[in-house]
């Protein structure tokens, strides 16, 4: 009897020892995926726009490889792109300020949710004095309320962002793919705004570089 209970003790001990480990392994190698693709599609996006740029004869091509800048960079090539129509544009410069914009925004909502937290669990865990429904009720009625205004302001920025980058993708577009501009910015505009997969837009872009853009064919005769 007794070796029986502990026989089924050990055989339950070690299913939930191998199903946790199992979700673990299972755990890192699906965050190992999302960082191996993140670092992917920045590699790609940032070769892409480099030698975009470097046939555009851009000092600062190499901008392409820095967060934030090569938005300042994709801009300029749509800048570019209009001045050889004589159109002047400041696309680089509305990129650039939307995503530090976003960048910024973000960091401040991750540092509230941070301390947040922190002041919960020490509240949470003070014992020198006891905390009445009101204070918890003030508590997260203000959090809530900082939170939801962070995460508007985040969601503005973030579409304000989104809607120009397409723009000035479909300028590129018709630039260096005419006759695929139209279907490739529905692509975009899709992957920007239901499936978010930065690895697409980085093929994308990739591929359309080494074409011959319309604008400098002139020159290059």
């Amino acid at each position: 009897m007794i070796y029986s209970c502990a026989a089924s003790s050990f055989s339950s001990g070690f299913l939930t020892g191998f199903w946790t480990s199992f979700a673990e392994l299972y755990i890192c190698i699906f965050f190992i995926i999302i960082l191996l693709c993140g670092v992917a599609s920045y590699c790609l996006k940032g070769f892409g726009m480099y030698k975009m740029a470097k046939n555009r004869s851009f000092d600062n091509a190499y901008l392409a490889w820095f967060p934030f800048a090569r938005y300042y960079l994709f801009g300029k090539i749509s800048d570019d792109i209009n001045k050889q129509k004589n159109v002047k544009s400041s696309h680089k410069g509305i990129l650039l300020t939307l995503s530090v914009l976003n960048g910024v925004s973000s960091l401040i909502l991750f540092v509230f949710l941070f301390v947040s937290i922190a002041e919960f669990l020490g509240a949470a865990a003070s014992s020198t004095y006891t905390i009445s429904y009101d204070y918890w009720t003030n508590f997260i009625n203000n959090k809530v309320n900082s939170f939801l205004i962070m995460i508007t302001i985040i969601y503005i920025v973030s579409l304000l962002f989104n809607i120009f980058y397409c723009i000035y993708a479909h300028n590129i577009f018709k630039d260096y793919v005419p006759k695929l501009s139209g279907l490739l910015c529905v692509v975009i505009v899709l992957n920007l705004f239901v499936l978010k997969d930065s690895l697409i837009d980085s093929a994308i872009f990739l591929s359309i570089s080494t074409n011959e853009p319309e604008s400098l064919k002139d020159n290059n005769q």
